[in-house]
């Protein structure tokens, strides 16, 4: 759903494509390169995700996924994402239906092997504050999620007819 609403409304989000079928997301999966995410559309208990940068394991991960053998019907739907490169971090936002105030973020580690290697866990850990890292001075980070993303999600749910009260996770 946020997915579709963030590429509806032009909100920044990796480009990514929902599939059903096996022989269609095996056709599109080279457009997203590498390293290329494949998501279990269902709750999969946090494991649902595998991110790699093997074409071979993300075309097995495909026909595991959409056969049922991964995840039964959580895996019946996918969701091929590009990959994109970095530190994780997580930021929530406590919403009221028209604003959205930032908690602290949380720097995510979600592999299982030093240096972010090995495959995606439900999560190994986190901590807050992140440490801010490259070219973002303190603070940018949480204007920029809450400018770009958490304002512009919350006036399309509006759009909707939506008031969103709650928690938004970006």
């Amino acid at each position: 759903f946020v997915k579709d609403l963030c590429a509806k409304e032009n909100i920044p989000t990796a480009a990514y494509a929902r599939h059903t079928s096996k022989a269609d997301a095996l056709a599109d999966l080279p457009r997203f390169g590498l390293p290329v995410v494949i998501k279990a559309d269902g709750l999969a208990a946090g494991k649902g995700v595998l991110v790699t940068d093997d074409l071979a394991e993300a075309r097995n991960t495909v026909d595991d996924y959409l056969s049922g053998r991964a995840f039964g019907d959580a895996g019946q739907t996918l969701v091929i994402e590009e990959g994109l490169v970095g530190p994780e971090v997580s930021v929530f936002a406590v919403c009221d239906g028209r604003r959205g105030v930032l908690l602290s973020p949380a720097q995510d580690f979600k592999r299982i092997g030093d240096d972010d290697t090995g495959p995606n866990t439900g999560g190994m850990g986190a901590f807050s504050p992140y440490l801010a890292e490259g070219d973002l001075a303190a603070g940018e980070l949480e204007r920029i999620v809450a400018d770009d993303f958490i304002a512009p999600t919350l006036a399309a749910l509006r759009g909707r007819g939506i008031d969103f009260r709650g928690v938004l996770y970006a």
